[in-house]
């Protein structure tokens, strides 16, 4: 007896599990694919159904195309619809809308019950409109409401489906029927498309990830400075509208790239091992290069290797069928500025080696911190909607970043300083009027006479705007008038022509300022190496013993090992100019991605008159310094230069080799302060600059 009440105990429980079990599968079923709403309908009301159905169907396929157009909405909250800066275009004229899920700290993400409260209203409000009173019917039915229509909305994972309950009273001449049940049905991954776009929003929202991904395509381009640092004389400058226009291109060209995980996207060029090991030998690379080593890099790299390892982007999604995409469109607004920068240009800061000793050698660096807000859009597709037609839900959001580093939290539109732009002083024009002339030599006239085509330049402080070309008047002058820009009592006016020296002044009481530019020759250079032999002591650099000037051995063809930097600077004048040669041959700062500004061919330009120049030149063998020659306020006259057609630069080569520090201390104190020619003459004036 006590075994068979076990017994029944054991069968009663399994009844119970096996109720549980069931009851929750059709429920987990029912929220998935609800059950299919089965409508019977009457063969007298069968043209009435039809016809209401049809309704239904075009108000909620409207009323979802809307919803897809505008990220949930189908109709724009006001507070939204004001502010141009809480939304993006849908299509590209403004009519419709997409808004920001996220807008200044705030979610605006419309919740699945919106949007079905949205359906059920659009369809509501319409669709007296849509039936007209069933005038179609007119002759063959009489339709009274007998209650108002209540649509009904549910988004389920593969289906939208539409309830309508409109009582109607449909009579003929011998019959009277009343019905009430209307379903409509859409193959539309509704809710599996919100889902998506909320958690693509939570992650962004977490990990900040287009925000890094743009920094990095911002470090990734030359164009847009960071940081950084380059052998050049000069000020190196970028104009924010130019870098912003970069910014702008990068999004464009590259945000489509960008993977959702467990979406369906391109397939990838190799098996997902082998990213991982080359995302692994990245982490080498990086290593390497921090420590100073020279890199192993790999090969056979997959062309989309950055998109799989760098711009896949993990949102928690589970595996769909789905299709994601982001965009950005130029004619969106993108908010820019950087620091530290001045009307709109940015500037690097310059070193210049110490003039006697390294008046060649100038360092620029530079560090920009940028504030950047653009909006981005999220596309969502379903391939197999409506029957294979397709459906595309998207929304927007926006990318936030301040002083190079991610800001969703606590800075947005409200907090952005707008730069201000160079461009803007330069096109701010007031009354004041300047005449500007520039004079100077031609060839075959004695007399100094107004130049055409040179360049006119403003500048006020720190701005500098450029205010066209000389040009004849048709009353036999030549010369620039233009209206200045307003804001700037002392402005300084400077011309500057191809072949002549640029020439400053300030404008008069009337505004006329004339401009005497002095006349440049450019010669081609060649070099002549006169080797010098001397055995430096190892304790004191200053002492030195077996000088000799190796005569027998002068040569002009440099080895293919050597190379040399020439530096020609005018004393007391704007005209500093750097170049290598033999022209083209790399520099050591090249190969490790430092480009010096410097002119690519074998040419300098002198002054066509009495001058004084410092001269600077360096021989180097691989990256060794071997030689060279340096004068200061060396004077070059008008005789020398008027019949020549190039210039021999004469330079010393130390030997031997100088690879000991002594020997470097040796070579540089002859160079810059011990070294003669024969009979104790200074050499640097025995071996001065030969013009033929």
């Amino acid at each position: 007896m006590r075994r068979g009440q076990i017994t029944v105990f054991i069968i009663i429980g399994l009844v119970l599990i096996l109720s549980v079990g069931i009851v929750t599968y059709l429920y987990q079923s029912r929220a998935v694919a609800p059950i299919e709403r089965e409508v019977v309908v009457p063969e007298d009301v069968q043209q009435v159904y039809d016809y209401v159905s049809t309704c239904v169907s075009q108000l909620g396929k409207e009323g979802l195309s809307l919803m897809g157009l505008q990220g949930g909405f189908i109709t724009i909250p006001p507070s939204i619809e004001r502010n141009p800066n809480s939304y993006v275009s849908a299509d590209g004229v403004g009519i419709f809308k997409t808004p920001l899920w996220y807008y200044e700290g705030e979610d605006r993400t419309p919740p699945l019950d919106y949007l079905q409260r949205e359906l059920e209203l659009h369809i509501k409000n319409n669709l007296p409109d849509c039936v007209e009173g069933f005038s179609a019917f007119e002759g063959l039915f009489t339709i009274r409401e007998l209650g108002p229509a209540r649509p009904s909305v549910t988004l389920a994972d593969e289906q939208v489906i539409i309830d309508l309950t409109w009582p109607l009273e449909i009579s003929t001449q011998n019959k009277r029927i009343e019905w009430d049940k209307f379903v409509v049905r859409y193959p539309v991954k509704l809710k599996q498309m919100w889902e998506l776009a909320d958690r693509t929003l939570k992650a962004e929202n977490q990990f900040s990830w287009f925000e890094n991904l743009t920094m990095d395509l911002m470090a990734s381009n030359a164009d847009i400075p960071l940081s950084g640092m380059e052998v050049f004389c000069g000020t190196k400058k970028w104009r924010l509208p130019q870098v912003k226009q970069e910014i702008q291109n990068l999004m464009y060209y590259n945000l489509p790239r960008v993977r959702v995980e467990n979406t369906k996207y391109p397939a990838p060029l190799e098996s997902e091992r082998t990213y991982d090991r080359l995302r692994d030998q990245a982490e080498d690379v990086r290593s390497a290069l921090t420590l100073g080593k020279k890199p192993q890099f790999p090969t056979n790299v997959p062309a989309d290797v950055y998109e799989m390892n760098r711009m896949r982007f993990d949102v928690g999604s589970p595996q769909t069928e789905l299709k994601a995409a982001f965009t950005y469109v130029s004619d969106w607004p993108m908010l820019v500025n950087a620091q530290p920068s001045e009307g709109g240009i940015l500037s690097t800061s310059q070193m210049k080696g110490p003039a006697k000793y390294l008046r060649f050698f100038c360092l620029n660096q530079w560090h920009f911190t940028y504030d950047v807000i653009y909006p981005i859009k999220m596309l969502i597709r379903d391939d197999t909607a409506f029957n294979g037609e397709g459906y595309v839900f998207q929304m927007a959001f926006p990318v936030i970043i301040e002083d190079n580093e991610e800001s969703r939290q606590f800075f947005g539109l409200r907090r952005f300083q707008f730069p201000r732009v160079g461009v803007d002083f330069c096109e701010d024009v007031g009354t004041a009027e300047v005449d500007v002339r520039a004079k100077g030599f031609v060839d075959l006239s004695p007399i100094a006479q107004e130049l055409e085509g040179a360049q006119v330049r403003y500048k006020c402080v720190n701005r500098e705007c450029i205010l066209g070309t000389t040009a004849g008047d048709g009353s036999g002058s030549i010369r620039l008038r233009s209206f200045l820009p307003s804001g700037c009592g002392n402005p300084v006016i400077t011309a500057g022509k191809e072949g002549y020296l640029e020439s400053s002044g300030v404008p008069d009481a009337q505004g006329r300022v004339d401009l005497q530019l002095t006349k440049l020759k450019k010669l081609n250079y060649s070099i002549n190496i006169h080797p010098y032999y001397e055995e430096v002591d190892k304790t004191n650099p200053l002492v030195s013993r077996n000088k000799d000037w190796l005569l027998a051995q002068t040569y002009s063809k440099l080895p293919a090992s050597m190379r040399a930097t020439v530096g020609v600077s005018l004393r007391g004048g704007n005209l500093e100019q750097y170049s290598l040669y033999p022209a083209g041959r790399s520099t050591s700062a090249e190969i490790y991605g430092i480009t010096p500004a410097v002119n690519n061919s074998n040419e300098v330009d002198f002054v066509l008159g009495d001058a004084q120049y410092d001269i600077d030149i360096m021989l180097f063998k691989g990256d060794l310094a071997v030689g060279g020659y340096h004068a200061e306020n060396i004077t070059i006259g008008y005789e020398e230069l008027a019949s020549a057609d190039s210039v021999v630069f004469n330079v010393v080569e130390y030997r031997p080799l100088p690879e000991q520090s002594h020997q470097q201390a040796g070579l540089f104190l002859f160079l810059y302060e011990r070294g003669t020619y024969e009979d104790d003459e200074p050499y640097a004036k025995a071996l001065r600059p030969r013009f033929v």
